[in-house]
């Protein structure tokens, strides 16, 4: 299950946690342990990382070496007035250098929020009366208009990785594009991630998971046979388990990355009718085009049935699966996404792997990341159902206020076109 990967996670975070810890006052390994029953320690990690870029702060501001941190006293903490927390916010905007960048509203908001939790902490134990950060305006954030890819966009992107087009990206000194590869050549080095880039795809934008939950999923996630095929999955924020049903796209789309040609179709083609299985090998040898509709042609069965089951044959008998990227050195890997190194695919890579694909298919959309998947999602939901608190439920949202203020344009819309059809 996927809860092998958040093991994983927060034991790395535990790790990290120390290694902050050794670097900070005592008091805050007691503000640690304040938070150990309501957060995860992956929260723990940036709320500490916060408090020790504050404390930085104040070591600056009062000409004390950041190295020695560890000894900085609470009473200068204690002491901090709401003007010294405004100034704190400005050098936040501003930035101090490489080891201290700029932030963002965002960025902002949060090491306020981490800031206050701390102060909070200090009230709670009698230390101080009131909460000093409570009266400091946080940053305001525009709200942006929501991201999303159509439909052809997505089908251009999958075209595009399946038929391994030049791999293009842009240069960031000149800002143009350039080819990076031929096509042979990238065939060659990438035509094995194939399948396994079009599932990760298809996967994200049918369920509108985050993508710390796709790469979270073990192959013992994915249920395939049942007769409502669904995936479970361990929410990244409020850490519950939920059962997710999915479409015959996603299905297809596990179906040939997990376990290569469906069953069905194995048995269907290589035993009863290897002719094909032989007609398209023969054309991937020669490096055909457009093989489905030449086999279809070739014996007269032109069906769409037949294009359809010939498309996902080929795309078994030239593309690697999952069983292709797994390696001997790590027979026990049960991550559904693996990396080249056949070990689990990193949030990291999954990233690159959607800028990267989109870099190269969608060259105008420079807005697109992994996370856009998930409002593509999103959208699509909320305009095939009208119904927030269906889409907020599928997207783990807590409150529906948060999916109806995020997603306000489309829902706009509806009431445009809802209102045209009032009549007196």
């Amino acid at each position: 299950m996927a809860g092998t990967y958040y093991k994983e996670l927060d034991k790395s975070s535990r790790l990290k946690i120390k290694e902050i810890l050794e670097s900070l006052p005592p008091y805050a390994e007691d503000f640690y342990r304040s938070l150990m029953a309501s957060s995860s320690p992956l929260t723990q990690v940036e709320y500490l990382q916060d408090l020790k870029r504050f404390l930085s702060y104040l070591c600056i501001r009062k000409g004390i070496e950041t190295d020695k941190l560890a000894m900085f006293p609470l009473e200068d903490v204690i002491s901090t007035t709401v003007d010294d927390l405004n100034t704190y916010k400005e050098w936040l905007i501003d930035g101090d250098g490489e080891e201290f960048p700029s932030n963002g509203p965002y960025g902002v908001r949060r090491k306020l929020a981490s800031l206050s939790a701390f102060y909070d902490y200090l009230d709670d134990t009698g230390k101080i009366t009131g909460n000093p950060v409570h009266k400091v305006k946080r940053p305001k954030v525009m709200t942006k208009t929501i991201s999303y890819l159509s439909h052809n966009e997505v089908d251009t992107l999958i075209r595009g990785i399946e038929r391994c087009e030049y791999w293009i990206r842009r240069d960031r000194e000149n800002e143009r594009f350039v080819k990076l590869k031929t096509e042979a050549s990238y065939r060659k080095q990438h035509s094995k991630f194939i399948l396994r880039d079009i599932a990760l795809i298809v996967l994200a934008v049918c369920t509108g998971l985050r993508v710390g939950e796709v790469v979270s999923l073990d192959v013992s996630d994915i249920h395939l046979d049942d007769d409502n095929p669904y995936l479970r999955v361990q929410r990244s924020k409020g850490n519950s388990e939920q059962r997710i049903p999915f479409s015959e796209d996603v299905y297809e789309a596990l179906d040939d990355y997990i376990y290569g040609v469906p069953s069905e179709l194995y048995e269907k083609y290589t035993t009863r009718m290897p002719r094909y299985v032989e007609y398209i090998q023969n054309a991937i040898d020669q490096e055909w085009t457009d093989i489905p509709i030449r086999c279809s042609e070739a014996f007269q069965i032109e069906t769409d049935d037949f294009v359809r089951d010939m498309t996902r044959l080929e795309r078994r008998l030239r593309y690697g699966g999952r069983q292709d990227l797994k390696k001997a050195k790590y027979p026990g890997e049960t991550a559904l996404f693996l990396n080249k190194n056949g070990k689990r695919l990193s949030k990291n890579a999954a990233n690159k792997i959607i800028g990267d694909a989109v870099q190269c298919y969608l060259p105008n959309r420079t807005d697109v990341t992994f996370h856009v998947l998930r409002k593509t999602f999103a959208t699509n939901m909320l305009r095939q159902t009208q119904n927030v608190a269906l889409v907020a439920k599928m997207l783990n949202h807590k409150s529906t206020d948060t999916t109806a203020k995020f997603y306000a344009d489309i829902m706009d819309d509806q009431i445009v076109d809802a209102m045209k059809n009032v009549r007196k």
